[in-house]
């Protein structure tokens, strides 16, 4: 039986829980995605995206995925790595450079945050 899991304050945010879910194999679904553009004439609460989980027996894992993906929001980023190879500034939490794809040092962005 579907159980709901959590209410998000974008679809944006719903859609990345969703994702999360879905790649440890728990099936879930986002309700209210369609009464988003009522924001304003419906109350907020009738409004806002909701995810349900559908197998009551998965909720505790999914609940355990949503928590720490709220951990990580507010997380500082570390710091900006500069690629050897070309000289381009990457965000920290960068594995590989955005321009020239090339590897950036291992452990920078563990190393920052840990």
């Amino acid at each position: 039986m579907p159980k709901p899991l959590c209410t998000t304050s974008t679809l944006y945010e719903a859609q990345l829980i969703l994702d999360l879910l879905s790649e440890s194999l728990i099936r879930a679904e986002i309700r209210n995605e369609n009464l988003v553009g009522l924001a304003g004439l419906l109350p907020e609460a009738a409004t806002l995206p909701t995810i349900w989980v559908e197998h009551e027996s998965n909720w505790e894992r999914a609940r355990a995925i949503v928590d720490e993906f709220e951990a990580r929001r507010f997380e500082k980023l570390p710091p900006d790595i500069t690629c050897a190879v070309c000289g381009e500034t990457n965000p920290g939490n960068f594995e590989l450079c955005w321009k020239c794809r090339a590897e950036l040092p291992a452990g920078a962005a563990r190393q920052a945050s840990g």
